[in-house]
């Protein structure tokens, strides 16, 4: 082959700049045909404020705090009164006297009060503490959570405790318990209050409870752990049960009840196991703390709680302390486990990713030849 051919092999071979101009103009540019990478997959593990719509949340939220308070309200008068009982009563007789003289009606007494001091104060604790378990700065996600729920608990009881007090005193007045109270309206109940005892009646408790909670933080990170650690097992858990489950039930079995990353039961398990671990703890702290809110104002005392320690010390014993632990342990079961289910539903049903998610997936669907 001479020179000449082989110039003009080479001539035809190179393209000229007009020809890459125009190719650069026809051809799609390489980042327009990149495929975006999905967003990451949150769980009931990760799953933070930054994953969530804020006030779909809070109204979720709002929508449980108001069914839990109004469904347990007849457990509460009856631990309320079995409290505030200088003898030892049961559940039955409590339930049996109010029924007797009230009847169903007064296992609502002092609802009114309780639930909407409930949904105020945990509209206040959830933001709380799903904005502080994200912005803390600690790297493990236990310390975040009990830290938030350390200033969760600071920041929502002074919200709560008046509703708390106006409440109980309505639970337990005119019982054979408590003959210092006629039952009036919350309304009633809290001009009484005050014009009796001053505003600072109405806070009775708020140092006490802020003082324990500590144990508040200490709830979330057991309630974190617990989580991370049945998680950590699901897999091989959800592996061993399949091979003794039937096929037949394990196909009715819902995605909610089988998932490795979203499971209602792990949930509601571990909500129930940390409230039962923490409301053995807690319960003299609710005697004591009812004790001083509805009992009168006592006069020449300089630190009212150190004389009700001693007087329930010395005339009832170190068991008073244990009153109504039988169902404070049914409302943390019953709680704890609504409390996994909601909750963690709540910020399920709010995740702004899964949506996301599904765009991105519709999105590289439709880019596919």
């Amino acid at each position: 082959m001479s020179a000449s051919d082989e110039d003009e092999v080479h001539s035809t071979l190179e393209p000229s700049p007009r020809d890459i101009m125009l190719e650069m103009t026809t051809v799609p540019r390489l980042h327009n045909t990149l495929e975006l990478p999905p967003p990451p997959l949150t769980s009931a593990v990760t799953r933070s404020w930054s994953d969530v719509d804020p006030l779909k949340l809070m109204m979720t939220f709002g929508v449980t705090s108001f069914s839990y308070s109004l469904l347990g309200q007849p457990i509460f008068l009856i631990i309320a009164r079995q409290q505030c009982c200088t003898t030892r009563v049961s559940a039955a007789k409590v339930l049996r006297e109010v029924k007797q003289s009230h009847g169903f009606r007064g296992l609502y007494r002092g609802a009114g009060a309780a639930i909407s001091g409930t949904v105020l104060s945990e509209l206040v604790y959830y933001f709380l503490v799903e904005y502080w378990k994200e912005k803390l700065p600690f790297q493990e996600r236990e310390w975040r959570s009990f830290g938030a729920g350390l200033l969760a608990d600071l920041g929502s009881t002074p919200v709560f405790n008046p509703f708390a007090v106006v409440s109980q005193v309505q639970m337990v007045a005119g019982s054979s318990y408590s003959s210092e109270h006629n039952y009036m309206s919350a309304a009633r109940t809290t001009v009484t209050l005050v014009r009796e005892q001053g505003i600072s009646c109405l806070f009775r408790g708020t140092l006490l409870t802020l003082v324990v909670a500590p144990l508040t933080g200490a709830w979330w990170f057991v309630y974190e752990s617990f989580k991370r650690l049945l998680y950590g097992a699901a897999p091989a858990i959800g592996a061993r049960l399949s091979s003794v489950v039937p096929q037949s039930v394990q196909r009715r079995l819902p995605l909610c009840c089988t998932s490795t990353t979203d499971n209602a039961l792990v949930n509601a398990g571990v909500g129930a196991a940390a409230s039962m671990v923490i409301g053995l703890i807690m319960n003299p702290f609710y005697v004591l703390r009812l004790r001083l809110q509805v009992g009168k104002r006592i006069e020449g005392v300089r630190f009212p709680l150190l004389h009700i320690v001693r007087d329930v010390l010395k005339n009832e014993g170190v068991r008073a302390l244990w009153k109504g632990l039988g169902g404070n342990l049914l409302v943390g079961i019953i709680g704890g486990c609504s409390f996994g289910f909601t909750y963690e539903g709540a910020k399920q049903f709010s995740d702004i990713t899964q949506g996301a998610r599904s765009d991105a997936a519709a999105v590289a669907q439709r880019q596919m030849p």
